[in-house]
């Protein structure tokens, strides 16, 4: 950081499952504010709107000193919401903030992020410099956007997936609660770039899916997904607004109703 804070900051890798519970690696960066706390420290796993299909748009990467700065790789969101984890440390609390899109970048995929946040508050509770109070550990979770999606879905894991973690609050805003009607709403709208790019992400999660996209795409949604491919958010959001989504798949119908 070019302005000195008085935190430690770590990256832990840690085992984690993909939505469907096959096993993956997965990266959360974890902070707390220097010094013994008085008392047990919070923790609050922030899921940053990383919005993006590429390692290099990841908060692990755009918080890192010497990382190619955010402006510049259009990884916007993960640069921009770490004022949210500055306001955290600044209440004293520890934060854990998960690359919840995975090692396949699978943005909108929301099983797998879910399980990668809570296995990263896991993982952030059992590393003894976090000066944690282990499964005792009061723990928050907030995400806006597609920071949502993670945060829902692992809200909604929890009781199953994560029943030790003493879960006390959970944020969300901005929720995309439903796929499909997102998909519906962006249509031939400003905000279609962004919903494209999700649309990618989430099949990056679905071999049935990717098929079925595969199968029905015309020529020019596949080149329109190949350029999205690799861009952090600010970029593929800037990229070709206002598409009609639901016309790049040909199918019998709203490609939305099909049953993949």
């Amino acid at each position: 950081n070019v302005i000195p804070t008085q935190v430690d900051a770590w990256q832990l890798s840690f085992r984690s499952n993909n939505g469907r519970d096959e096993p993956i690696a997965a990266v959360t960066t974890v902070i707390k504010p220097r010094g013994v706390p008085a008392a047990p420290r919070p923790l609050i796993s922030i899921q940053v709107a990383e919005d993006s299909l590429a390692a290099y748009c990841a908060p692990s990467y755009a918080m890192r000193a010497g990382a190619i700065p955010w402006p510049v790789t259009g990884a916007v969101t993960s640069g921009a919401q770490f004022l949210e984890v500055q306001a955290a440390l600044a209440q004293g609390w520890a934060v854990s903030v998960p690359d919840h899109q995975g090692p396949n970048n699978s943005f909108a995929a929301g099983p797998v992020a879910g399980r990668i946040t809570l296995d990263g508050i896991r993982a952030a509770e059992n590393f003894a410099p976090m000066q944690l109070a282990g499964e005792a550990t009061k723990v928050g979770m907030s995400g806006y956007s597609g920071g949502a999606i993670a945060t829902g879905h692992a809200a909604e894991l929890a009781e199953n997936y994560a029943p030790e973690l003493d879960i006390v609050g959970v944020t969300e805003g901005g929720t995309p609660a439903e796929l499909g009607a997102l998909v519906d709403n962006a249509n031939n709208t400003l905000g279609s770039g962004i919903v494209a790019a999700g649309i990618i992400g989430a099949s990056r999660e679905s071999p049935e899916l990717a098929a079925f996209i595969d199968e029905h795409v015309d020529p020019f949604g596949r080149t329109l997904f190949a350029a999205k491919d690799n861009l952090c958010v600010g970029y593929s959001s800037a990229l070709l607004p206002f598409v009609n989504l639901k016309g790049l798949l040909h199918t019998d119908g709203d490609p939305i109703q099909q049953p993949v």
